[in-house]
């Protein structure tokens, strides 16, 4: 595993996207083995938006304050409304935490709510 920075695990990530682009188009793949890098292309490109992704085998993000573990959490800070919910990304050593992503759009409606 490679122990990398919170703030670069997005620059490796890209690093390993252009590889896979390298690879696309310098060998000219065909047949499954181009279905098999285009689907590398996507995940890795997934991967970026939600670090580390396909390649947690691989990259292990640390903290950038002491160098600890991080730890990816889905959590809901409003109890009562599932549909309200955070992606947070947590250090087990010092407590260092940011929020990733945040939904705060309801449940989609299909028109408008009568009263009954």
């Amino acid at each position: 595993m490679l122990f990398i920075r919170y703030p670069y695990v997005r620059w490796f990530i890209a690093l390993l996207a252009l590889i896979w682009l390298g690879i696309w188009i310098g060998l000219r793949p065909q047949g499954p083995a181009l279905i098999g890098v285009i689907l590398a292309l996507v995940m890795t490109a997934l991967a970026w938006i939600n670090p580390p992704g396909v390649y947690s085998w691989l990259i292990t993000p640390t903290c950038p304050q002491c160098g600890g573990r991080l730890r990816w959490s889905a959590i809901q800070p409003d109890d009562h409304d599932p549909y309200v919910e955070e992606l947070q990304v947590t250090c087990t050593r010092c407590g260092w935490n940011r929020v990733e992503f945040r939904n705060l759009a309801g449940p989609l409606t299909a028109g408008p709510a009568y009263s009954e």
